[in-house]
């Protein structure tokens, strides 16, 4: 099974929250880097930040799914 990067973040604790969206609609989502960027936060932009990983055949999907997130679909009032 091939994986993508989807998104990456400079704060793996974003990482953690977009990748608890996407499994919570149905993606099977992991986080990578998390601990490296946590163990060594002055490496993170150089590591390339804390990356959201998906399927190859999720990745449309999730993407999709990112945007609406980053547009505040899901913000509360």
């Amino acid at each position: 099974r091939m994986y993508r990067t989807v998104a990456s973040y400079l704060d793996p604790i974003e990482a953690h929250i977009v990748c608890g969206r996407l499994c919570a609609e149905g993606i099977a989502a992991h986080v990578a880097d998390d601990q490296m960027n946590l163990a060594n936060w002055e490496w993170r932009q150089a590591l390339g930040g804390t990356r959201v990983r998906v399927a190859e055949a999720d990745h449309a999907r999730a993407r999709a799914l990112i945007a609406e997130l980053d547009a505040g679909a899901f913000a509360l009032d």
